[in-house]
């Protein structure tokens, strides 16, 4: 389309409109690759663990450490510790 004879007016509503169309296009591209990332991530997992059993998975389950807290009351208190370099 050939732009130079617009308006300033029109040119203004059709930027508007583009605008919008690839602000559409951003959110319906983000909503497509958190699911793409899902699955592929799950199909990387099939992949690599599919040749296992329950019995295999069951006693990877029992490796994985039980949750440790996170914890971090003991950071702030630094004064009470002492001052580097003393």
């Amino acid at each position: 389309m050939n732009y130079e004879n617009l308006t300033l007016e029109e040119l203004e509503a059709i930027r508007l409109e583009k605008m919008a169309d690839v602000d559409v296009a951003r959110a319906a591209l983000s909503e497509v690759s958190v699911v793409y990332d899902r699955k592929a991530r799950a199909a990387e997992l099939e992949r690599k663990l599919g040749g296992l059993t329950n019995e295999d998975l069951e006693l990877l389950q029992g490796m994985i450490p039980a949750a440790q807290s996170t914890a971090v009351t003991g950071i702030e208190s630094g004064e009470e510790i002492g001052t580097p370099g003393k």
